[in-house]
C-alpha cells in the first residue's frame, strides 16, 4: 500500500495499483504444490491419493479435475456445467501429460473427432489403455474410426454409456486391441461388423442390457477371442455358428441371460474343444440340448438360477453327459424352483469331483445318478426337498470327503445310505427332520472329522443311540437344537473319541443334575457348548471321589459353556460355584475343565431367583429341611423354616415374626453342623426353657432382636455363642459376667434397649468404649437418663457414680511415669556426662553454655603442635587445615616448620612455642619416639601439664618410649586419630570459646583461675637469649603483640 501510495500520481491510479497487487497476491496464495509434474497459470495442482490432482481453473469452480498417478492420467468433467467437446480441447492444450501409460475420462462428452487427437494434445506418446465412462451425451453414435491412430492401444473400455450407436468402422485402426469392455444402458443392436477389425481381440465383455439379438457372424474376424462374457436380459436365442470361428474360446459367462425354449441351439459349441469354464446367471440352460459340451474340454459349470415367482418345474436334459473332462458342476439359487434330472445326466463324466445342487427344489436323487462319477470328492445338496436317499445313491463314492444334506426333509438315515464312505472328512445333515438314525449308520466312516446334526429331531437314548465306536477321527460334532435329554454324556463320546475337539450340545432339553465325571473326556482341550438346556446343575461327589489314578491330569483344559441354563442355586450347586471361581478343594477335579458361567441366573430358591450364579455368595447355597440328604429324619419345628449351607457348615432355624411367646420345642441340630437360632420378631420374655429343648453346645448365632426381654444373664446364653442380637428389647442393665461372655463373641447387638442412668450402666459404658467395633450397632446403643435417651459413647462415668480410686490413679500414674522418665534420664546423663557434654559444646548454637578460658588467654597461640617429620602429611595436610581453616572454631597453631625462626637456638624455640601457647598436642607415632626433639618437645610440655596425646597409627612399643612418656600414658588418657568423635574430643580439649558464664564450666573455671595467678607471678620475666652475632637478646611476653611469635625483642648490650 505504500508502495502505491508513493508511486501513484493520484488516487485511481493508487486504487488501479492496489488492485494489481491483490491479484497478484491472490496468484502467489494458490495451494500450487512444487512437486507438481504440471505447472498451469489458472490451475490449483496439490497431492492427493498417491499422486496429483490439478483443478482447472480452481479448486471451488472447477470445469476439469486431472488427477496424476505414475502412468496413469485420469480426467474427469464437472457433471454440473454444460461442457462441450470445445471446452474439452481448449483446457487440455496447456496441459502435458507425456508419459502415461492408461487414461480414462469420466462424465465428458463424446468427442466428434479421433480420440488420437485429445492424446496427442495431452503429449501422450504411448498409451496402451483408454477407458470412457459415465459420457453425458445421449443417443449420440460413434463416429466410424474414432479410436484410429492409437497403435500401441491394447485395452479399451466404454462403460455406463448412455443410448448410443455404434457405426460399422467404430473400431477401425485397432488391430492392437486384445481387451475390449463396452458397457451400455439401452443399446438394441451392434452391427455385425463391428468388430471385424479387432483380429487380436482375445477379451470381450459385452454388457449392453437393452441388446436384443446377437447378430449372426459378430466374431467372423476375432479367432483369437478366448474370453467372452455376454450380459443381455432381452437376448433371445444364439446363432448356431456364433462361435464356430472362436476356436481358441476358452471361458464363456452369460449373464443376466433369458432365453426361451430353443434359445441353445444344438451344436452351439461343436467348434469350441478348448472351452473348458462356462458361467451362467439366469434361464435357458433348463432347454439346453442334449451332449451340448460333447465336443468341448468343458470342466467348470456354474449356474445361478433366476428367481422363480411361481412354481417352476425344470426338467433337465443330459447336457452335460458324456464330458469326460468335467470336474466341477453347480446349480443354485434356484428359489421357487423344483428340479428334476436324469440318471444319465452325469454319464461318462469319469473326472467330476465336486458337484453342487443347492436349493433347487431337488425331491429326488437317482438312485444311480453318480454311478459313473468314482473321482467324486465334494457334493452339496443342501436346500433342496429331498425326504429319503436311496441306499445306493453313493455306492461308487468311496473317495467322497464333503457331502452336505443340511435343509432337506429327511426323516430317517437308513443303515446302507453310507456304508461305502469309508474316506468321508465332514458330514452335514442339520436342518432336517432327522429323529431316527440307524445304529450302523456310520459304521463305516473311519475318517469322518466333522459331523453336523444341528436342527433335527434327535432324542437318543441308551437303546437308539447310534454306533460310534469307529468314529475315533471325529473332531467337531454338532447336535444343537435337537431334543436330547440324558443325563450324562455317552460313555463312547468321552472314552472313543480321541480326537473331539468341539462338542454342541446346545439348545436341547438336557436336564436335572448332570453328572461332572461324564463331562471328562480322553481327548484334550474340549469344547462343549451346553447353553440353553435344562440343567439345573453339576454333581460332583462321583468326580471328587474318583481315584487319583483315573483322574485327569493333562494341562489343557476342556472348556464348557453353562450359560443360559436354569441353575438351581442351592446346597447342591455349591461345589458348581467354587468350581467356577477356580476355589474347588480338589485341585485334580478342577484341572478338568474351564466352565464359562457368566450369564447364568438362578432359577430357585426363591430368595436366590433371578441373582447372578457367578456373584451369589456362598452363603446363600442353602437347603431345607426336612431333606433326603440325610440318613435321619429330621423334622423342622411348626411355624420355623429350616435350610442348612454345606459352605458354612451350618443349619438355619428361622422363627422369626412368629408371635411366639415361647422358645419352640425339638430345634433340630444336624451332625457336625453349628445352629444359627432366629427367634427375632417375636414376644419372648424370658431364655429359660432354651436349655431344656435344644443342644445349646451348637448355637453359634442367637437372633433375640424385636422381643420383651428385660433382664439377660450369662447363664441364659448357650456355651460357644459367637453372634447375638439382643436389639429393641426392654433389657435394663448387665452383670459382670454376662459382660465377660460378651467378650468372648464376634459380633453382638445392643442397641434400642431401657439401658438406665446409674452407675449399675458403668460396667456397660466401659465394655461399649473398649468394645464397639464389637458392638454392631454402637450408634444405636443409648441410656436412658430423665426420659431422655443419650448415645452411650456420649456419656461420662463420672456423670452417673463418682471413683475416687479412678482420680487417684489417674493423678498418681503420670507423676509416677514422669519421675521415672527423669531418672532414667539423669542415670544416662551420669554415666555417659563426658560423652553429653563433648557433643553439646561440638553444636555451636549450644556453646554459648560454656565460658571462654581465661588462664592463658594472653598467649598467641592456642596449641603446639608436636610431631614427628615422618608425620607431616597428616599433620600439615589434615590436622592444621582443620583445626585453622576448616572448622567452626579457627585456632591457631604452632608448628616448626612454618613458625620456627631460621638461625635460633632450637631447644630455645621449642621452649618458647611451649610457654607461647596455651595447650601443646603431642602427634604419638612410632615416627615420634625415634626423634630426640620430639621427646625434649615432649618434655618441656609435660611440665606446663598443657599435653593432648593424640595417637596416630599404632601405639608405639613401651621399649621405644621414655620413661616419662610411659608414665603419662599409664596416668592419662589419650585420643586416637580414628576415633568417629576424634574432632568433638579435640576441639573440647582445646582452649574454650564461649559464655563468660555457663553451668558446664565450674570446675574447669576453678582450676584456670590458680593457673592465672601463678602465670601472673611468673609469666612477665624477662627471658634472655645470646643470638649468633654475640647480641643478647631479652624477649618480653607481651599479650597485644602483633608479630608472628607473639613477643618483642629488643637487643641487649653485652
Amino acid at each position: 500500500m505504500q508502495f502505491c501510495q508513493t508511486m501513484a500520481p493520484n488516487r485511481s491510479t493508487a486504487i488501479l495499483c492496489l488492485f494489481f497487487l491483490l491479484q497478484l497476491s491472490i496468484l502467489q496464495a494458490r495451494s500450487n504444490d512444487p512437486s507438481c509434474p504440471i505447472v498451469h497459470p489458472d490451475c490449483d495442482c496439490e497431492k492427493s491419493n498417491g499422486g496429483h490432482d490439478i483443478w482447472c481453473p480452481d479448486r471451488r469452480e472447477h470445469d476439469f479435475q486431472i488427477h496424476i498417478k505414475v502412468r496413469q492420467a485420469w480426467i474427469r468433467c464437472n457433471p454440473n456445467k454444460n461442457l462441450n467437446e470445445d471446452d474439452l480441447m481448449l483446457t487440455m492444450r496447456s496441459i502435458q501429460l507425456q508419459v502415461t501409460d492408461s487414461l480414462a475420462i469420466e462424465t465428458c462428452p463424446i468427442l466428434s473427432v479421433p480420440y488420437s487427437n485429445l492424446v496427442k494434445t495431452l503429449n501422450i506418446t504411448n498409451l496402451k489403455e483408454l477407458r470412457i465412462f459415465h459420457t453425458n451425451t445421449r443417443n449420440q453414435p460413434l463416429q466410424g474410426g474414432l479410436f484410429r491412430d492409437l497403435p500401441s492401444l491394447t485395452a479399451l473400455k466404454l462403460q455406463n454409456l448412455f443410448t448410443i450407436e455404434y457405426d460399422p468402422n467404430t473400431f477401425e485402426g485397432l488391430e492392437s486391441l486384445k481387451t475390449l469392455s463396452l458397457s451400455g444402458r439401452d443399446t438394441r443392436s451392434i452391427p455385425q461388423t463391428l468388430f471385424e477389425p479387432l483380429i487380436n481381440l482375445e477379451y470381450l465383455d459385452l454388457f449392453e442390457s437393452g441388446l436384443k439379438e446377437v447378430p449372426e457372424g459378430l466374431f467372423a474376424n476375432t479367432t483369437k477371442l478366448k474370453y467372452f462374457s455376454l450380459s443381455g436380459r432381452g437376448i433371445q436365442r444364439f446363432p448356431p455358428k456364433l462361435f464356430e470361428p472362436c476356436e481358441l474360446l476358452v471361458s464363456l459367462s452369460l449373464k443376466s441371460i433369458s432365453l426361451p425354449e430353443g434359445g441353445i441351439p444344438t451344436g452351439l459349441f461343436d467348434n469350441n474343444a478348448k472351452l473348458r469354464n462356462v458361467t451362467v446367471y439366469g434361464s435357458g440352460f433348463e432347454h439346453a440340448p442334449d451332449r451340448l459340451f460333447e465336443n468341448t474340454s468343458l470342466e467348470v459349470f456354474e449356474w445361478s438360477l433366476l428367481r422363480c415367482l411361481s412354481s417352476c418345474n425344470i426338467s433337465l436334459g443330459d447336457f452335460v453327459k458324456n464330458v469326460r473332462t468335467l470336474k466341477e458342476f453347480s446349480i443354485q439359487r434356484g428359489f421357487g424352483t423344483n428340479l428334476t434330472i436324469s440318471e444319465t445326466f452325469f454319464a461318462n463324466c469319469t473326472k467330476l469331483r465336486r458337484v453342487e445342487f443347492v436349493n433347487v427344489g431337488l425331491h429326488v436323487v437317482p438312485n444311480h445318478l453318480f454311478r459313473d462319477n468314482y473321482d467324486l470328492e465334494h457334493l452339496d445338496l443342501t436346500a433342496n426337498a429331498l425326504k429319503d436317499l436311496p441306499d445306493m445313491f453313493l455306492h461308487s463314492q468311496t473317495d467322497l470327503k464333503y457331502l452336505d444334506l443340511s435343509g432337506n426333509n429327511l426323516v430317517n438315515i437308513s443303515r446302507g445310505v453310507f456304508s461305502s464312505l469309508r474316506d468321508i472328512r465332514e458330514l452335514n445333515l442339520g436342518g432336517n427332520q432327522i429323529a431316527h438314525i440307524d445304529s450302523q449308520a456310520f459304521f463305516a466312516m473311519s475318517k469322518l472329522e466333522t459331523l453336523n446334526l444341528t436342527g433335527n429331531q434327535i432324542a437318543f437314548t441308551d437303546e437308539t443311540i447310534p454306533e460310534w465306536t469307529s468314529l475315533t477321527k471325529l473332531k467337531y460334532v454338532d447336535l444343537s437344537h435337537n431334543k436330547l435329554t440324558f443325563s450324562s454324556i455317552p460313555d463312547e463320546w468321552r472314552l472313543q473319541m480321541t480326537s473331539l475337539k468341539f462338542l454342541n450340545l446346545s439348545y436341547n432339553a438336557i436336564g436335572s443334575v448332570v453328572d461332572a465325571s461324564s463331562l471328562n473326556f480322553l481327548s484334550n482341550s474340549v469344547q462343549m457348548d451346553l447353553r440353553r438346556n435344562n440343567i439345573s446343575g453339576l454333581d460332583f461327589r462321583h468326580a471328587l471321589n474318583l481315584p487319583i489314578q483315573m483322574q485327569r491330569r493333562d494341562t489343557e483344559q476342556h472348556r464348557i459353556n453353562l450359560n443360559k441354563n436354569p441353575i438351581k442355586c442351592d446346597c447342591h450347586a455349591l461345589d458348581l460355584a467354587k468350581f467356577v471361581r477356580h476355589e474347588l478343594s480338589n485341585k485334580d477335579v478342577q484341572s478338568w475343565y474351564e466352565i464359562q458361567a457368566n450369564d447364568v441366573q438362578c432359577s430357585s430358591p426363591p430368595e436366590n431367583t433371578n441373582e447372578a450364579f457367578d456373584a451369589l455368595p456362598y452363603e446363600q447355597f442353602y437347603c431345607e429341611f426336612p431333606s433326603s440328604e440325610f440318613d435321619e429324619i429330621i423334622d423342622c419345628p411348626e411355624h420355623c423354616q429350616c435350610y442348612y449351607s454345606p459352605y458354612n457348615q451350618m443349619s438355619y432355624v428361622n422363627c422369626k415374626d412368629k408371635q411366639l411367646e415361647h422358645i419352640p420345642r425339638n430345634i433340630p441340630a444336624l451332625p457336625n453342623m453349628s445352629v444359627s437360632l432366629n427367634l427375632g420378631g417375636n414376644n419372648l420374655t424370658t431364655l429359660t426353657p432354651l436349655d431344656e429343648t435344644f443342644q445349646t453346645g451348637s448355637i453359634s448365632i442367637l437372633d433375640l432382636s424385636n422381643n420383651s426381654l428385660k433382664t439377660l444373664a450369662a447363664q441364659d446364653l448357650p456355651p460357644g455363642l459367637l453372634q447375638l442380637s439382643i436389639s429393641n428389647n426392654f433389657i435394663q442393665t448387665f452383670d459382670v459376667d454376662t459382660l465377660t461372655l460378651f467378650k468372648t463373641l464376634i459380633k453382638i447387638e445392643l442397641g434400642n434397649n431401657q439401658f438406665e442412668c446409674s452407675c449399675d450402666s458403668k460396667l456397660l459404658i466401659q465394655f461399649s468404649r473398649r468394645y464397639q467395633n464389637l458392638v454392631n450397632d454402637i450408634e444405636n446403643v443409648t441410656i436412658v437418663c430423665d426420659g431422655v435417651p443419650r448415645p452411650i459413647l456420649d456419656i461420662q462415668i463420672h456423670e452417673l457414680c463418682y471413683d475416687f480410686k479412678s482420680d487417684i490413679v489417674n493423678i498418681a500414674l503420670p507423676i509416677v511415669i514422669i519421675v521415672l522418665i527423669a531418672s532414667i534420664l539423669a542415670l544416662i546423663c551420669i554415666v555417659k556426662q563426658d560423652i553429653i557434654i563433648i557433643w553439646i559444646y561440638s553444636q555451636p548454637r549450644l556453646r554459648v553454655f560454656f565460658s571462654e578460658d581465661l588462664m592463658d588467654r594472653d598467649r598467641p597461640y592456642d596449641a603446639f603442635i608436636s610431631y614427628s617429620n615422618e608425620d607431616k602429611e597428616y599433620v600439615e595436610g589434615n590436622l592444621v587445615p582443620q583445626l585453622e581453616s576448616n572448622s567452626d572454631i579457627r585456632y591457631k597453631c604452632c608448628i616448626h616448620c612454618r613458625d620456627f625462626n631460621i638461625g635460633l637456638n632450637i631447644s630455645e624455640q621449642i621452649k618458647e612455642a611451649v610457654d607461647n601457647s596455651r595447650r601443646t598436642i603431642i602427634v604419638l607415632s612410632k615416627h615420634f619416639v625415634k626423634s630426640s626433639w620430639c621427646e625434649e618437645e615432649f618434655n618441656m610440655a609435660h611440665k606446663r601439664k598443657k599435653v593432648i596425646l593424640v595417637v596416630y597409627g599404632d601405639l608405639p612399643d613401651k621399649d621405644d618410649m621414655g620413661v616419662l612418656l610411659q608414665n603419662y600414658l599409664k596416668s592419662y588418657t589419650y585420643l586416637k586419630h580414628d576415633d568417629p568423635w576424634f574432632w568433638e574430643k579435640l576441639k573440647f580439649r582445646l582452649p574454650h570459646r564461649g559464655s563468660p558464664r555457663n553451668p558446664f564450666s565450674r570446675k574447669r573455671r576453678t582450676v584456670d583461675q590458680v593457673q592465672l595467678i601463678e602465670s601472673n607471678l611468673n609469666g612477665q620475666r624477662n627471658q634472655a637469649f645470646e643470638g649468633s652475632n654475640g647480641t643478647i637478646f631479652v624477649t618480653q611476653t607481651t599479650p597485644n603483640s602483633t608479630n608472628t611469635n607473639g613477643k618483642s625483642l629488643q637487643p641487649v648490650s653485652a
